[in-house]
């Protein structure tokens, strides 16, 4: 038995190539895939206690190596459907040349910038299309799974015993040696949904899932991931009524409005109550003290926030060609510091998007998963159909919500759309959007 067949990696009918060359290929993907989140963990380590960055990075490059090798040994057309992605990228790329202060430099910032995460996903991409449909799940499960645990573990580890580096430049929060808060919160959280939405039966189950993870996110010390868990609970809820009764789906949602005009109504009491909570559970409880007496908006506000307000002063005087194609990462970084300055950028996705890449690059990056949702919507019921051969009838609707949860973490946070991590989750479950809405025949 060869190592692929071992681990249970099989290609698509049709795709089976039994050289040396796509055995090696095959399973050092699937292991380095898997394991991403130790090697995050190791490469933190490394990094911030031997100041050895290169381990992460080199096997990352080799993922997208291997994924780009393995179109030598399987059938070209598995990866047709994602090759117009790469040209977007290179015409992306092109348009920085029409602009006078564009320097090699500047462009080459731009493409590590634009390549750091989305190659990463387009190669994992291509890689999980080419498996059959029993090798995906296995993939998936097992990735959600390990990541969730892992995680777990190591920031518990990290809260009682106090080794690892910080959430926040500040000293505070509790992320083991893991790269950023902000990947680790949305890499986590999606552990978490397709877990408990997907893969536990159980009522109590669930409940224990999640109020583990909460504790966890506390340790964090982020409030991006409770607003996830929170709202994608909340739809959890409305799928569930919605199947076992239409008025108590009506039910559900008139109450859900009814709370939601309750707590606008109430906001201060609420951001209050909000602030007291963090203060006397969460690990940043420090974060808010020291802001006592200040208004609760100002407090529950972060440093986030203030850039954001210095980007849309840069936005704000973008001519019509910077609208649509942006001034440049490496141009906004650099006004960004200026005004600022703090190096860096705002770390809110969908901001920096636009002012580095303009319209064109949001469309580019939204719209590959904005594509595949609707896609998905107006196959409903096929996908369903076809889930539950899998045994899983709720993956159609497990795979919009993590798409949901990415666009509305990118949103407000950073280090989501442009990092790797974040984009293995999204590439295992895009490719199950992409076979689930995929007509056979």
């Amino acid at each position: 038995m060869n190592n692929a067949a071992a681990a249970g990696i099989v290609w698509e009918e049709g795709d089976k190539n039994d050289t040396l060359l796509s055995h090696f290929l095959t399973t050092s993907i699937f292991y380095l895939v898997l394991l991403n989140p130790l090697i995050d963990l190791v490469s933190g380590f490394l990094s911030s206690v031997l100041h050895f960055p290169a381990f992460g990075l080199v096997l990352r490059a080799m993922v997208i190596m291997f994924s780009g090798l393995l179109v030598l040994v399987i059938p070209i057309r598995k990866s047709i459907p994602f090759m117009w992605f790469v040209m977007i990228t290179f015409a992306l790329v092109m348009l920085r040349m029409i602009r006078i202060d564009v320097t090699v430099g500047k462009v080459a910032y731009d493409i590590h910038y634009l390549g750091r995460g989305y190659l990463f996903f387009l190669a994992i991409s291509m890689f999980i299309y080419m498996l059959s449909v029993p090798s995906s799940l296995s993939l998936f499960k097992r990735y959600f799974i390990f990541t969730w645990v892992l995680v777990t573990v190591m920031v518990g580890l990290h809260f009682l015993t106090g080794y690892g580096q910080p959430t926040y430049k500040t000293g505070e929060g509790y992320i083991s040696y893991f790269d950023s808060g902000n990947q680790l919160t949305f890499v986590y959280t999606s552990a978490w949904w397709v877990i408990v939405s997907l893969l536990l039966r159980r009522w109590w189950l669930r409940l224990i899932f999640t109020f583990m993870t909460l504790a966890i996110l506390l340790a964090i010390g982020t409030k991006t991931g409770f607003v996830l868990i929170i709202g994608m609970t909340g739809l959890f809820a409305l799928y569930w009524t919605k199947r076992k009764s239409i008025w108590l789906f009506a039910g559900t949602v008139l109450l859900s409005v009814g709370l939601m005009v309750v707590a606008v109504l109430n906001l201060r009491t609420i951001l209050l109550a909000i602030i007291d909570f963090y203060v006397n559970y969460s690990s940043v409880a420090e974060k808010f003290t020291r802001n006592a007496g200040v208004d609760p908006l100002t407090i529950v506000s972060s440093q986030r926030d203030v850039m954001v307000g210095y980007a849309a002063q840069i936005i704000g005087r973008f001519n019509f060609k910077d609208i649509i194609i942006g001034i440049g990462v490496g141009n906004y970084a650099q006004q960004l510091a200026i005004i600022s300055r703090v190096p860096g950028l705002t770390e809110v996705d969908t901001v920096d998007l636009l002012a580095g890449w303009g319209i064109v690059g949001l469309v580019f990056f939204y719209s590959p998963f904005v594509f595949l949702f609707v896609r998905l919507a107006r196959r409903w019921s096929y996908a369903v159909a076809k889930a539950e051969k899998w045994g899983y009838k709720r993956m159609p609707y497990v795979v919009q919500g993590l798409i949901t949860m990415y666009v509305v973490a990118s949103s407000g946070s950073g280090h989501i759309a442009f990092a790797p991590s974040p984009m293995i989750g999204m590439a295992v479950m895009m490719i199950f959007a992409w076979k689930l809405s995929e007509k056979e025949g």
